[in-house]
C-alpha cells in the first residue's frame, strides 16, 4: 500500500462497516474501542488486499462492493472477516440432549429420514460432531445440511481432514476417524459412514426466503445469532421457525437466548423446542439425562 493509504481511517472503517451489515447482517462488535476495531479490521484486511492486487484500503472496498458472492475476491474478504473458531463437541450437553431427543422420535414411529441443519458450520466440526452422534441411534436415513456465509472453510469441511491434535481422545479417534500414514501420519479424516449423511452449501442466514423445502427435526445454530443486530436476529429466528417441524429443537450459542419467546419452550441450557403441537414428545427422563 502507499505511504498515504496504509491506514484504515474511521470514514472509510464505517463504509466497510456499511457493506459488512448490508450483505451479512453481520455487526462488528463495538466492546473494545473505535481504534481496536478500526486495527483489528486492517489486520484482518491486509492479506485480501494483497492478493486482489490493488494498492490501498480505498480500492478495495470499490473493488468488492462490485463483486457478487460467488466472485473469489468477495470469497476471501468474507474469509477475512469472519469467526471460525469452532471444535468437536463443542458444548457436550448439546450432543447428549440431541442423542436422548432422536432415541424418543426414533422410538415414537418409523421415520422416512431424519432432517438436521448445522446454519453456520465453518470448518465442519459441528455437522460431523451430529453425524456422530446420531447415526448410531438410527434406521432411517439421516441428511444434514451444513451450511456457512465463508465458502473458504465449506471447502476445508467438504475434506474432512483435521490434524490429530483435537482433543477428542482415543477410543472416539479410533471410532469415528481414520488415520493418516506417511506424510499425513498427523492428520485424520472422518470415516466415510459419517461424511456420508452430511451435504454442505454456501448460505446467507439474513436471506429474505430460504430455500430448504423440508422441515428439521433439529437446528444448531450457535453463536451465529451474537453477530446480528436486533431487527436481522428478529427475521433469522423467525425463519428458523418456519424452518422447523413440530417439536424440532434449535440449539444455540450459550450467549444467546430466547426466553419469553412465544414459539420455542427451553428443555436444556440453550435448547429450544418449537412447541406448535403437542409437548408429549420430551418425557421427564431427558432432564434428568442433561447436566443443567
Amino acid at each position: 500500500m502507499s505511504s498515504s493509504s496504509d491506514h484504515l481511517d474511521p470514514a472509510l472503517f464505517e463504509q466497510y462497516l456499511e457493506l459488512i451489515h448490508s450483505r451479512t447482517g453481520v455487526l462488528i462488535a463495538d466492546s473494545s474501542s473505535s481504534q481496536s476495531r478500526i486495527q483489528m479490521l486492517a489486520n484482518r484486511l491486509a492479506k485480501p488486499i494483497a492478493r486482489a492486487g490493488v494498492r490501498d484500503f480505498r480500492s478495495y472496498l470499490i473493488k468488492i462492493q462490485a463483486c457478487s458472492a460467488g466472485d473469489v475476491v468477495w470469497k476471501e474478504f468474507i474469509h477475512a472477516i469472519t469467526t471460525h473458531k469452532t471444535n468437536f463437541f463443542r458444548e457436550p450437553h448439546h450432543f447428549a440432549c440431541l442423542r436422548e431427543f432422536i432415541r424418543q422420535k426414533a422410538a415414537r414411529a418409523p421415520r422416512s429420514s431424519f432432517e438436521i441443519w448445522s446454519a453456520g458450520c465453518s470448518t465442519g466440526e459441528e455437522p460431523y460432531s451430529i453425524a456422530f452422534t446420531a447415526l448410531p441411534e438410527i434406521r432411517s436415513p439421516l441428511h444434514i445440511l451444513a451450511t456457512d456465509l465463508d465458502a473458504t472453510v465449506l471447502e476445508t469441511a467438504s475434506k474432512a481432514v483435521y490434524r490429530m491434535e483435537v482433543g477428542l481422545g482415543r477410543e472416539n479417534l479410533q471410532r469415528y476417524f481414520l488415520r493418516g500414514t506417511g506424510s499425513n501420519a498427523s492428520a485424520i479424516r472422518v470415516k466415510d459412514e459419517f461424511r456420508a449423511p452430511v451435504r454442505f452449501e454456501t448460505f446467507n442466514l439474513i436471506d429474505r426466503a430460504y430455500p430448504h423445502k423440508q422441515r428439521f427435526d433439529a437446528i444448531f445454530c450457535r453463536n451465529v445469532l451474537i453477530y446480528f443486530g436486533r431487527s436481522t436476529r428478529e427475521h433469522v429466528i423467525g425463519q428458523l421457525v418456519s424452518s422447523l417441524a413440530p417439536d424440532g429443537l434449535l440449539f444455540l450459542g450459550n450467549a444467546e437466548s430466547l426466553a419469553g419467546h412465544p414459539n420455542f419452550e427451553s428443555v436444556a441450557p440453550t435448547v429450544y423446542r418449537y412447541r406448535k403441537l403437542s409437548r408429549s414428545l420430551f418425557k421427564p427422563a431427558l432432564a434428568e439425562a442433561l447436566p443443567l
